[in-house]
């Protein structure tokens, strides 16, 4: 197994901590250079995406830790032992975004131009977050055989043969990693960028997680997990819908 990368005396430095820290690093670079690009001041930039991700962490852990009730009872002082894993991408999103627009209004500066800048930053950073799971056996998929099923083991080592959602999480974000790449100076109005990434992420985490493995909250035949990228997608679809046509009404200039 690949859980541990190194392991010194007491010490263990986890393949999922390490390839967390590098997806903040690449996001954070990613989001330098499209603020700068974009004509913002790498201060700011720099400022808004530390703060974004500080709000990410939290409410990531927070949502981690709600939806694992019976093991954090048991054991309250591990919901701060953030370095042994555990986020949620939801409460990620959430968190960040939240922060994101505090941090906007104090600096009185465009909430969706900062948004866009930072877009592709998180969607290179959820990338390799996908391959942290991986290594990490976390978002583990349920067991079975076919196609997109592949050999591997889930966070408690158990190997078995399982559909493949982190691989597929891997290899979709990055493609739409791609397109908002390719596409980000054609977008119809300020905000898009950072909306198709809400709502297209959304769509996948819905998807994908029909085949994962681990146990977590369900309702109505639906993970949490679900309910939270149906509000998502929801959400993203009202305010891009609202975006477009505020656009479009908008006399020329």
């Amino acid at each position: 197994m690949h859980q541990v990368l190194v392991e010194i005396g007491g010490f263990k430095l986890q393949t999922y901590s390490l390839l967390m820290a590098i997806s903040a690093l690449f996001g954070f670079a990613v989001a330098l250079h499209e603020g700068s690009r974009r004509g913002m001041r790498s201060l700011d930039i720099a400022d808004a995406a530390l703060w974004a991700a500080i709000g990410g962490i939290l409410g990531a852990r927070l949502e981690y830790v709600l939806v694992n009730p019976e093991y954090f009872g048991e054991q309250p002082g591990g919901a701060l032992q953030i370095w042994q894993g555990g986020f949620a991408y939801h409460g990620g999103l959430l968190g960040g975004v939240l922060v994101l627009i505090l941090w906007t209004r104090l600096k009185r500066v465009p909430f969706w131009e900062v948004a866009d800048a930072l877009s592709l930053g998180f969607c290179l950073s959820v990338v390799i977050g996908w391959a942290a799971c991986l290594f990490g056996g976390c978002v583990y998929g349920r067991m079975g055989f076919g196609p997109l099923y592949f050999t591997w083991y889930d966070i408690f080592g158990v190997t078995a043969s399982r559909f493949a959602v982190q691989p597929l999480g891997i290899a979709l974000t990055l493609v739409l990693f791609g397109v908002l790449f390719l596409f980000r100076d054609r977008m119809p109005f300020p905000g898009a960028t950072f909306v198709s990434f809400v709502l297209v992420s959304g769509l996948f985490h819905f998807g994908l997680s029909f085949g994962r493995g681990d146990e977590t909250l369900v309702w109505n035949g639906l993970r949490v997990e679900q309910w939270l990228a149906t509000v998502q997608v929801a959400s993203a679809a009202t305010i891009g819908w609202v975006r477009w046509l505020e656009a479009v009404r908008r006399p020329a200039v």
